[in-house]
């Protein structure tokens, strides 16, 4: 139930939330923020940039009582939006322009980066986009794009040097795959039960290997060929 507030001018339901703790806590609300810090927080809130000194003459020069709304609009249209918030979805996935061991080899995975920011401006639909990603290239009329999604399962560190265990480093992607697709689909963490059953973990060591044998049925080496176009990283 929304709380009766007294004092303090409300807008919406959530003022009379904060207005009424205020009360219990003996506060007051500070006064509004002028134009330019407002237009300050709303920037850096959803694109992670401040606004030009050409944006906020235009966010002043705006007499309409929506306005803010308006420019909320706005900035959710643009690019730099769906930047930032790529961006901890790159970290989750993992995303790196190169194979991170010894020589850190580059790789062009930009393709699946840029459908990431497609996916986030066009606001495709959370499901969607999870299960693209997870296995776009299984779904029934598959296109190029879903399964580009799923290069998402590929992010992860690669080897090719010389004296490499194909096998064991495949086991390795395998293991990578089924632990960050728990971590980013589920919030779970499987690294603990990848080794043994623990009274505290909820997840068995059982669980961890039915999970694991769905990402366990590629065909692949466990290095990459030394005769793709990566290059050696500049020193």
């Amino acid at each position: 139930m929304v709380p009766r507030s007294g004092n303090g001018e409300t807008r919406n339901e959530v003022d009379h939330f904060v207005q009424k703790t205020l009360q219990n806590k003996g506060l007051e609300r500070s006064a509004e923020a002028c134009s330019d810090l407002l237009l300050r927080r709303l920037y850096i809130s959803l694109t992670g940039l401040a606004p030009t000194l050409e944006q906020i003459a235009e966010f002043k020069a705006d007499k309409s009582e929506d306005k803010y709304e308006k420019w909320v609009d706005k900035l959710l249209e643009t690019q730099a939006f769906a930047e930032r918030l790529a961006v901890d979805w790159m970290d989750l996935a993992r995303y790196a322009d190169s194979y991170g061991y010894r020589r850190d080899n580059s790789r062009e995975v930009w393709l699946w980066r840029d459908w990431v920011l497609r996916s986030l401006k066009a606001n495709m639909p959370y499901d969607e986009f999870l299960t693209h990603q997870l296995a776009g290239d299984l779904m029934p009329n598959s296109d190029d794009q879903m399964k580009l999604a799923t290069a998402f399962n590929r992010m992860h560190m690669q080897k090719n040097e010389g004296g490499s265990v194909p096998d064991e480093f495949r086991t390795e992607y395998v293991a990578d795959r089924a632990q960050t697709a728990t971590t980013a689909f589920m919030g779970l963490t499987l690294e603990c039960c990848r080794c043994h059953d623990h009274k505290y973990d909820p997840i068995s060591m059982k669980e961890y290997y039915s999970t694991y044998a769905f990402f366990n049925n590629i065909d692949e080496a466990g290095v990459y060929s030394y005769f793709t176009k990566s290059t050696p990283s500049p020193r």
